[in-house]
């Protein structure tokens, strides 16, 4: 019964490491590890940062930006910077905010949004980084908002789907002014961190215990 009782202490004590070491929560922490790029322009077909057309892109927080699913489909993202270079574009982009899972009314954005025009030849999309340019865009790149500033443009989309491992994150804009059907799209596609051992740990130590309690209560 000693080495019983010792047994049962010792596992409460891994069970408490655990729990202090680990992240025993109902969390879930995505990586991002890729992006791809659609447009209308360009029917049926779907680009890779860095790769084809899309080489002079990049996506620059690739294997180091997190998503993390708070267990009730709310979402948090770090900081998500990249390049995009081609279709129109010369842009470095970099944001972060809080969305849902399924589609969503509103954009990730937050205060700290950057946008920088790119250098490679003339500027061939000044208006992406200036919401008061309307040129080619009427209205704010990054919220899908006219030129008003609250009417929703009709082409303006966003969604978060997780299917198993992974989560993408959709964001579609409408590329040129209300009345157009033209638009570009941009997916950052995430994968499942795996859940440290200590978590793992807790569980087996957790299990233990269990069994203790019906050994102990077969042989009342």
């Amino acid at each position: 019964m000693k080495s019983l009782r010792s047994l049962r202490r010792q596992l409460f004590a891994m069970a408490a490491l655990a729990m202090i070491g680990g992240t025993a929560q109902a969390a879930t922490t995505y990586q991002l590890v890729s992006m791809t790029f659609k447009t209308s322009s360009v029917p049926g077909s779907t680009f890779t940062f860095g790769v084809g057309p899309l080489a002079g892109s990049a996506c620059l927080t690739c294997g180091s930006s997190t998503l993390i699913d708070d267990g009730m489909g709310n979402l948090t993202v770090n900081a998500v910077s990249y390049k995009l270079a081609n279709f129109g574009a010369d842009i470095i982009h970099t944001f972060s905010g809080t969305t849902t899972i399924g589609p969503a009314t509103t954009f990730i954005k937050d205060a700290g949004e950057t946008c920088v025009e790119g250098t490679v030849g003339p500027p061939s999309s000044p208006h992406l980084c200036n919401t008061a340019d309307v040129r080619a865009w009427v209205g704010n790149w990054y919220n899908g908002l006219m030129a008003d500033g609250s009417t929703a443009s009709p082409n303006a989309q966003f969604s978060a789907v997780a299917s198993g491992s992974d989560l993408a994150l959709t964001v579609r804009k409408s590329r040129d002014n209300p009345e157009s059907l033209a638009w570009l799209q941009i997916t950052y596609n995430y994968h499942v961190v795996p859940v440290p051992a200590a978590v793992w740990l807790m569980g087996g130590a957790l299990g233990g215990l269990g069994m203790l309690r019906r050994r102990q209560k077969a042989a009342a």
